[in-house]
């Protein structure tokens, strides 16, 4: 047996060679030299980040190979390269679809065998994670090692935000469940009314609608209309969108023109585990630059101003945007001054910086429609440093 043991000992692990995606989504031929150092390259199993996930793909060559071998395998066998390119974008594409499919994944996964090679991709809104590829002929107590780790895994591990509990018709989840403050909210997964975003990193938006029994008791005003759940991965170098919409409610109590045409936050939480953990665990640059975090914020249900027409457009367009204007109103014909809306928040250090068609909304009181501007996450306040 000890014998058996210094063998095993006695592995060398194989060095990783990289095959590169551009940008433009042409071949980036990296071959590594015999006499490559482990800062230049690094060993079968260690990881490095690639930031931008849409621009820098990464693949390896499956062989341990050295000299002409090596190039004549990535440069001349274009089976081959196209085989290594495919693969990679399909890790990505089927790593997209399961952030898709439901937002309480927050990382994904992925492996990739080649031959005798396994890689391992780790996907999350921040960007990517590539491992070198481990041999698991050559490096078979590494490989091990592996397949213990990922035997132990729980739903946390491989990705689940465990705070949502999803309840199932069968085998597909029909709606999940979350409690924020002591209050349950209800997340109905299968509307027709959700909206969500096919991307691998960044905001990854999801809008979804949401019930509460408390916050009906408590905020019968604000609810009637029903509500909505953004849940979204927020930069953490920038003023969240909670932090901005507190101060939005105190610009709103010196300005009243002003009340009325902002949204209205019923509840907010922030996740635990920035996407910046697991790069300081491995030590990787720049762990903290684009790190982001999950937030989930509730509130009430608005419409877009797309669906108005004549006068009531006009009228809700006017409170989200115009301001210090003097405005005769079609169906009263009465004189109307305000600094409304988006002008009103600007004056006040509120800068929304994303004024769009699909951030126009409005509801209505007691018939009357009311403009908001509406998204408030890439907003920046007086002296922060995202302004």
């Amino acid at each position: 047996m000890s014998n058996l043991w210094k063998d095993v000992l006695k592995y060398k692990a194989t060095e990783p060679e990289y095959f590169a995606i551009g940008p433009d989504g042409a071949d980036a031929n990296i071959v590594v030299d015999p006499s490559t150092t482990s800062q230049d390259v690094p060993p079968s199993g260690q990881a490095k980040s690639e930031q931008d996930p849409a621009c820098r793909l990464t693949d390896v060559s499956s062989q341990e190979r050295a000299g002409s071998g090596l190039k004549r395998s990535l440069v001349t066998d274009s089976d081959s390269e196209s085989t290594r390119r495919a693969s990679a974008a399909l890790t990505a594409l089927y790593s997209a679809e399961m952030f898709s499919a439901n937002f309480a994944v927050k990382h994904v996964l992925n492996i990739t065998v080649r031959d005798d090679v396994i890689w391992m991709w780790y996907y999350d809104r921040q960007g990517i994670i590539s491992v070198g590829g481990i041999n698991f002929a050559q490096d078979l107590p590494r490989y091990l090692a592996l397949l213990y780790a990922l035997q132990r895994f729980d739903w946390g591990d491989w990705g689940r935000n465990t705070d949502f509990k999803p309840h199932l018709t069968g085998n597909a989840i029909d709606y999940h469940t979350i409690v924020i403050d002591r209050k349950e909210l209800k997340l109905d997964w299968d509307s027709r009314d959700r909206l969500t975003q096919f991307t691998l990193k960044e905001r990854a938006t999801n809008v979804i609608p949401v019930t509460c029994e408390q916050l009906d008791i408590e905020r019968p005003n604000e609810t009637k209309d029903g509500m909505v759940a953004k849940v979204y991965w927020g930069e953490e170098e920038r003023a969240s969108e909670p932090d901005i919409l507190e101060h939005v409610a105190r610009v709103v109590k010196e300005n009243k023109d002003v009340e009325g045409h902002v949204p209205f936050l019923l509840l907010s939480h922030k996740f635990a585990g920035p996407t910046s953990i697991v790069r300081k665990a491995l030590g990787l640059d720049d762990a903290a630059k684009d790190s982001r975090a999950g937030f989930i914020l509730v509130f009430r249900k608005l419409r877009p101003i797309h669906e108005l027409q004549k006068h009531e457009f006009f009228e809700a367009w006017r409170h989200c945007v115009l301001c210090k204007h003097r405005y005769v109103c079609p169906s009263s014909g009465s004189e109307i001054y305000g600094t409304l809306g988006h002008f009103g928040l600007w004056t006040a250090g509120v800068h929304h910086h994303d004024v769009s068609c699909i951030n126009l909304m409005y509801y209505r009181i007691d018939g009357k429609v009311m403009g908001v501007l509406n998204d408030y996450d890439l907003a920046s306040l007086p002296g922060s440093p995202s302004r």
